[in-house]
Formats: C-alpha cells, sequence, structure tokens
C-alpha cells in the first residue's frame, strides 16, 4: 500500500492514531454530541469502545489518522481502508472535525488530502462513505465535495431508535463522471 504513515496537507499534519490514543479519540467525538440523536455514531460510548475501534482500525490495508493543526493540537481524525467494501474503492468510514473547527474549511482540505493521497496510490477508482440522512450539515458537507451518487441507502437500529442512512460514492475517473 502506498499511504505514507503521515502526512501534510498545507498546514495540518495527518499522523497514525495508536492504542494510546483512545481518550484522545473519545474527546473528539464528544465534540460533536450534539448530532447524536440524528448520528449513533457520536452517541456516548465507554472508553473500551475507542480502544476497540482503533484495534480494528489499525489492521492491513486501513489508515486511521489524528488531525493536528498548525500549532500541533489535535482538531479531528479520520479512517478509511481499501477493498472492503469493494474491489477498488477505498471506504471513508469515519471522519470527524472537532466542533470548534467546523465551518472553517478544514474538513475540506483532509478532504482534498484524502482523496489526493487515494489517486496517487492508484489503489482505488472510486470513494465511498456512510452518512446519517439526520445528520443534514454532513450531508451537505459530502455532497459540496462531490459525493452525488448513492450506492444504498438503509436503516440501522441502535439501542432501539432507528436512524436511516446514504452510502454515497464519488468516482476518481474523470471519464465516469462525464457519463
Amino acid at each position: 500500500m502506498t499511504i505514507p504513515r503521515q502526512w501534510s496537507a498545507g498546514d495540518l499534519q495527518l499522523i497514525p492514531m495508536d492504542k494510546n490514543s483512545a481518550p484522545l479519540m473519545k474527546a473528539l467525538f464528544e465534540t460533536n454530541k450534539s448530532v447524536a440523536a440524528c448520528d449513533p455514531s457520536f452517541g456516548e460510548h465507554d472508553i473500551a469502545v475507542y480502544q476497540g475501534v482503533i484495534e480494528e482500525m489499525n489492521q492491513k490495508d486501513h489508515f486511521l489518522r489524528t488531525i493536528l493543526d498548525a500549532d500541533n493540537k489535535p482538531v479531528g481524525f479520520f479512517h478509511m481502508n481499501f477493498h472492503q467494501a469493494r474491489e477498488r474503492v477505498c471506504w471513508i468510514s469515519m471522519m470527524s472535525v472537532n466542533a470548534e473547527y467546523q465551518g472553517q474549511g478544514l474538513g475540506a482540505r483532509v478532504y482534498r488530502a484524502i482523496e489526493d493521497q487515494v489517486k496517487e496510490s492508484g489503489e482505488a477508482d472510486r470513494i465511498w462513505l456512510q452518512v446519517f440522512v439526520g445528520n443534514e450539515a454532513a450531508v451537505m458537507f459530502w455532497v459540496k465535495q462531490g459525493f452525488l451518487t448513492i450506492v444504498k441507502s438503509g436503516q440501522e437500529d441502535e439501542n432501539g431508535q432507528k436512524y436511516n442512512y446514504l452510502i454515497l460514492e464519488k468516482s476518481l475517473n474523470k471519464s465516469q463522471d462525464a457519463v
């Protein structure tokens, strides 16, 4: 896999998370708990959940990264993997930016850095992600990044509550976009 262990996106650093990063991941997730009613990802979880996520997402072909700002302050994280959803697909399973930093273009810059790395790797022709329909800000963010194709829609049941979701796709192949 040709994705670097860490890389820069302008003044942002994208560095690996390790097993000691669970408290940081929990703290970053909790800055977005205001959307927990429409996106179960942001519900309150025990630290062991984050430890499990980190262990699971640091496998081969998986990339779990902390986003550091120009002052080396953690402002978010993301996870992506290759060939899990389908062959030649990069799946962004998580991307979370601290609520204090949202609306400043940080998420778009990080996404562009991810897309550039995916293109450079040659591992994928498409990027997929799941977004919960009730999280309108997230849906609009991904549409602005060019995720205009709905691959699938469905519903998840979390603690007896149902959440509608979309799996969105962005083609990295310009000729496919033109069709």
